[in-house]
């Protein structure tokens, strides 16, 4: 994972044809398994407050409930991600999140930086995550 600019290189959908897109947000590149790179910027301020509850749950480490857990992570990781996917659904997120990067996603959307992917990772891999969830971003 790394700090990135705000574009990332996405296959236009049916074409052989890659573009450039802007990102809204600078975040960190999270690959998520299967070549799936998307920048995870951190949570507003807006979101924290509303994720107060979710963000609860994965502090109280004792009364920790695995189901709980989940929902919460994939909530707070779907919040980070649609700031600069506004089409991606928290079904989405469900199905990019499992047990091996679930933290880790969680904190880059919670702005802690984890090790950072090579730009030649980043590069060769990032086109194939979020082509699909740009939903009219330009």
């Amino acid at each position: 994972m790394s700090n990135t600019g705000s574009s990332v290189v996405s296959l236009a959908a049916n074409t052989t044809q890659c573009t450039a897109q802007p990102l809204p947000f600078k975040g960190t590149a999270f690959d998520f398994g299967d070549g799936q790179i998307f920048i995870i910027p951190s949570l507003t301020a807006r979101d924290l407050k509303r994720l107060k509850g979710e963000i609860s749950i994965l502090q109280n480490v004792a009364n920790i409930d695995v189901i709980d857990s989940v929902d919460a992570c994939v909530s707070l990781v779907h919040a980070a991600l649609s700031r600069n996917y506004p089409t991606i659904s928290n079904y989405d997120v469900s199905g990019l999140i499992d047990v091996s990067n679930m933290l880790q996603a969680v904190s880059c959307a919670m702005g802690i930086q984890s090790k950072p992917l090579e730009k030649a990772e980043i590069r060769s891999t990032e086109r194939h995550a979020a082509s699909r969830f740009f939903g009219g971003a330009k």
